[in-house]
């Protein structure tokens, strides 16, 4: 066989499977119905979707953006989000609530820390809440602190501030309601899907799981963001969950009666 001819070989064998993965992949439609909850992580995988979220920086990779875009296609509001800090997931989640031609309620809740909840935590740097709180809630390198963290908490309205201007710029800030402050001052309601960025380790999951469970009824889907197997359980400890998935470190549960 002649080079020619294996190399002609080679690129139509590429140009078919460069079609075969087209095929497989598919849009979201109004009226599509969401695939059950275990098969969700296949259905984002194939999602073609026409949006970039690179547009807004955040530590959510494509697929958990996908799969939060997904989320607010499929599912009925009301929906809470706690931790959208600039935007990212807000985003997406809004995103998808606009795609599906649905008006859907969206609220967020954004802490807007200042420079004083930062603390140096070893060779680090701690999170803390209060300002003065002896519990580090989260911490991080110096390196991401003054890269990821000082130059949003330096902004005009730090988080929040930069949040609007974000959303405002992907046409979205109409869908979203955001509040300054814990969740806990959110409307009081139970909610059919919550987005929870506070809920990273077990400080922070046992502060704030039982107070979130009062925002849930059977039904409920909820995704956190930075899970792995040791918080999972331990917010399955807070929060009754049946049937659930992973998607790269978005864990997404759906909450059963007690």
């Amino acid at each position: 066989m002649s080079g020619e001819f294996k190399t002609m070989l080679r690129l139509l064998k590429q140009k078919a499977n460069s079609f075969l993965v087209k095929l497989r992949e598919a849009p979201l439609n109004p009226g599509e119905k969401m695939p059950p909850l275990d098969q969700l992580a296949k259905r984002v995988q194939r999602l073609n979707c026409k949006h970039n979220f690179d547009a807004i920086q955040g530590w959510l990779s494509f697929d958990e953006c996908r799969a939060l875009y997904a989320l607010g296609f499929y599912l009925p509001d009301p929906f809470l989000e706690i931790g959208p800090w600039i935007g990212r997931s807000t985003t997406c989640i809004a995103l998808g609530i606009r795609d599906s031609g649905v008006a859907k309620s969206l609220v967020s809740c954004e802490l807007n820390p200042t420079l004083k909840n930062f603390r140096p935590l070893g060779n680090g740097v701690g999170f803390y809440v209060p300002e003065d709180g002896v519990e580090c809630l989260g911490e991080m390198s110096l390196h991401d602190y003054k890269t990821g963290f000082e130059p949003i908490l330096t902004q005009p309205g730090r988080a929040i501030g930069v949040l609007e201007r974000n959303l405002t710029a992907q046409g979205l800030r109409d869908k979203v309601k955001i509040i300054e402050g814990d969740f806990r001052s959110a409307p009081r309601k139970k909610y059919r899907f919550i987005f929870s960025d506070c809920l990273h380790n077990a400080a922070e999951i046992d502060q704030n799981a039982p107070a979130l469970r009062s925002f849930m009824e059977p039904g409920s889907i909820i995704a956190c963001h930075d899970t792995y197997a040791g918080n999972e359980m331990r917010l399955k400890m807070h929060i009754p969950i049946g049937v659930s998935c992973m998607i790269d470190s978005l864990f997404i549960g759906e909450v059963i009666a007690n």
